[in-house]
Parts: structure tokens; C-alpha cells; sequence
């Protein structure tokens, strides 16, 4: 099939031509090809597909079926493609096939499904790809630009040279799930992304990820719980040559992770961590070399690097792991922080007795610092609720007979006066 065009052709069948078992044959090769505003042009099982040099556009499907092809265990090569102006409600292939992308273009493509390339059990292949426009507007958090999930297989996504610009996605906007798998992102932008979730967000329960030369520029992420990069479970992390608006958040598990010669640079997160947020509780495990973390900002705490529970402070001293450079929050320094972690009397008191009577002011000033000694300056008041009470205690009977008011205090930027 060449050199052939479709063009408001529609049928009650879904599709306009039907092919089965035909994997063992000869490549089914559509080149040259023109869809424009019509059915979804394949449906079938166990085919093997050759597109090239070919255009989709204008398309809308109000069907929840993929809408392109709905060939089943099949075997896809997409090459020099370009798919413009579709509104559908599906992906555009039936998941369960094997795919590879090489020299594509996406352009004004929304989905009202869980995703636009949706792959399961095999291989995903990508390679020069730019995408542009992409709106994702299901469900919140259950929508993806790509949705890889290799179930119990030990399969493969890579991608390679992915440029993708100016898109919204109600979740996170690559994601990937499954028992085992991995994953090489190469050479690769993302940028003015807005999504409700992270940009890549691994589940897998383990993963082998490598990622080198990815760079992320002004995206927005629209949840508390999340970042540009989310890792979780058994993983096993390279990071490598990466720059611009990266923002991870790592969960537990038996991780190991390797951060060499990156640079976080001008990121914004709205409440913690401007370029990194991390549950991660072994930190000192973490192998860290020439990474720049630089003007970088966040609304509540910590315009570098936000560390949760947990942190060790060797891994942030050495200047040849990290170098920080103007993180704000709020205008004020601050390039890395934790959770509070402690509360100190800044009051002098000396041995001698303090003599106070009825009506007259003891007056206490305290701090509450993180875990690496910095004063909170909770300028946000997101802390408002740790409250401070003191009481006293002596060994005479008589105290019990007193009443200590003005003992319960707030935090107002890290200090109580």
C-alpha cells in the first residue's frame, strides 16, 4: 500500500480494513500514506506492520477504541510519521504489541484515555521523536502521555532524542509500572510540561534505570506528593549529564543511586525541595559527583534539596559531590533542609536562682532547626501547628499551687520570643 490517500472515509465496522494472522508473511507496508478525518484505518491480529514517510490528521473519535490501529500482537515499525490535529478518546494503538518510533513527529493531540502510546508486556522503542501539544485530560492521576507497563516480563523502554514541549497531562506524564524491567531515557528535553504529577514517574517494582543527557525546562508540577522524577521500590538509578529543572522525589526501597555530572538549575516546587525532595533514608549511599544545584526556588522549604525524614550531612559538605548556589524560598538562602528535628533554649540561664513573683514575665526565646542545624523560617507558617509548652518542676510541694500562664507558644519563622 503507497502512495495512497484517505480522506472522510468512515465505517460502522470501526475500522477501515481488517487483517489477520498475517506475522509470518511479508511486512504489511504502508508508505506514503495520507489519513485525514476518517475511521481508524487497521484492525486484526498478528500482523507485522512497516509505516513510513506518512501523515494522520484531523482526526476525531468519540469511540473508546485506538485510533489508528487496533492490530493485536503485533509487531510495529513507525518511521518518518507525523500524526497532527487528533481528538480522540483512546491511545492510538492497541497496547499489546511491539513498537518502535523512529523519526516522529506529535502535533495538537488530546486524549480523554489513561494514555496516548500505551505499551504492555514488550518492547518500546524510541528514537527522534518530537511531540508537541500533547493534552492528557482524563481522569486526575490516571492519565499519561505514555503508559509502559511490562507486567511480569523483564522488558525494555528506550528512548532516545524525545523532545517534547508545551503540554498538559491530569497525571503523571510518562509513566511506568510493572514486576521487573528497564528503562534508558538518552539525549532527550522536556519542557513547559504542566502536569497533575510527576513528569516520569517509575512504580515498577524493580527497575533498572539509566538516565544521561535529559533536560527539563520550566515545567510545573501540580502536586504536593511528586516531582519531575519519582522513583519508588527496587531500583537501580544512574543519573548522568542531566540538566534543567529536575525535580525527584525517591520512596524507599533498595535503591541505588548514582548522580554524576548534573546540573539542577532554575526549578520552582511549590511547597518542598525546588530541585530535589527525597524520602530516601540512606542518603550516605548515594555515589555523588560535580552536580550543580543552582537558583533554584520553593514556596514552604528548601529551594535545592529537601531530604523528608532523613539526612546525612558529609553527603552536602563535600564540595566536589555538590556545589549550592543561590536556592531561595522567599528570597532567603536556604539550599537545603529536612523535616524539623530540634528545639533549642536560646535564653541564658545560669545557675543562679531566678526570682519571680505573682504577675511578673519569665521571658524565654527558642528555635526549631532541621537536620542539618538550620533555623526553620517558616515564612509561609506551614508549621504553624508545632506548639511549644512549658511547665515547671520543682521537688517543694508547693508548686502545685502555682499557675504558669503564657507557657504555649507558636513558631513564627523559626523562633519563639
Amino acid at each position: 500500500m503507497s502512495n495512497t490517500t484517505f480522506s472522510n472515509c468512515f465505517s460502522n465496522y470501526g475500522y477501515l480494513i481488517d487483517i489477520r494472522q498475517h506475522i509470518d508473511y511479508n511486512n504489511i507496508v504502508p508508505k506514503n500514506i495520507k489519513v485525514t478525518n476518517s475511521s481508524p484505518l487497521f484492525t486484526g491480529s498478528y500482523c507485522r506492520f512497516k509505516i513510513e514517510d506518512s501523515i494522520f490528521s484531523n482526526i476525531t473519535s468519540k469511540k473508546s477504541i485506538p485510533a489508528i490501529s487496533n492490530s493485536k500482537n503485533s509487531v510495529y515499525t513507525i518511521s518518518n510519521t507525523e500524526f497532527n490535529n487528533l481528538h480522540i478518546t483512546d491511545t492510538l494503538f492497541n497496547e499489546e504489541s511491539i513498537f518502535t518510533f523512529e523519526n516522529i513527529k506529535l502535533n495538537n493531540i488530546t486524549t480523554n484515555s489513561h494514555a496516548i502510546l500505551y505499551v504492555v508486556h514488550s518492547n518500546l522503542k524510541i528514537n527522534h521523536f518530537v511531540a508537541n501539544n500533547i493534552l492528557c485530560t482524563s481522569e486526575s492521576d490516571n492519565t499519561s502521555f505514555i503508559l509502559y507497563n511490562s507486567y511480569e516480563l523483564d522488558s525494555q523502554l528506550f528512548i532516545n532524542d524525545l523532545n517534547i514541549t508545551n503540554s498538559k497531562s491530569n497525571g503523571s506524564f510518562i509513566k511506568i509500572i510493572g514486576e521487573s524491567n528497564t528503562v534508558v531515557i538518552e539525549n532527550s528535553n522536556i519542557e513547559n510540561i504542566e502536569s497533575y504529577g510527576s513528569i516520569i514517574k517509575n512504580a515498577s517494582k524493580k527497575s533498572n534505570i539509566k538516565i544521561s543527557n535529559l533536560k527539563f525546562n520550566n515545567n510545573n508540577i501540580n502536586k504536593l506528593s511528586c516531582g519531575c522524577i519519582n522513583f519508588s521500590n527496587d531500583l537501580y538509578i544512574n543519573i548522568s549529564n542531566s540538566f534543567n529543572n529536575y525535580y525527584s522525589k525517591n520512596y524507599g526501597g533498595a535503591m541505588n543511586i548514582i548522580l554524576e555530572h548534573n546540573r539542577f538549575k532554575e526549578n520552582y516546587a511549590e511547597y518542598f525541595g525546588g530541585a530535589i525532595y527525597t524520602k530516601f533514608s540512606k542518603l550516605n549511599l548515594i555515589e555523588a559527583k560535580n552536580n550543580e544545584i543552582i537558583f533554584n526556588k520553593a514556596g514552604v522549604m528548601s529551594g535545592g534539596i529537601y531530604t523528608y525524614h532523613y539526612s546525612h550531612k558529609n553527603l552536602f559538605n563535600n564540595n566536589s559531590n555538590f556545589i549550592f548556589r543561590n536556592n531561595t524560598v522567599n528570597s532567603y538562602i536556604n539550599n537545603y533542609s529536612s523535616n524539623p528535628s530540634s528545639i533549642s533554649l536560646d535564653t541564658i540561664i545560669r545557675k543562679n536562682p531566678i526570682n519571680i513573683i505573682t504577675s511578673d514575665y519569665l521571658p524565654l526565646s527558642f528555635s526549631i532547626y532541621d537536620e542539618y542545624d538550620n533555623i526553620i523560617h517558616d515564612f509561609t507558617k506551614y508549621y504553624s501547628d508545632i506548639t511549644l509548652r512549658v511547665s515547671l518542676k520543682s521537688e517543694k510541694t508547693y508548686i502545685n499551687k502555682m499557675k504558669l500562664l503564657g507557657n504555649i507558644c507558636l513558631f513564627i519563622n523559626g523562633k519563639i520570643n
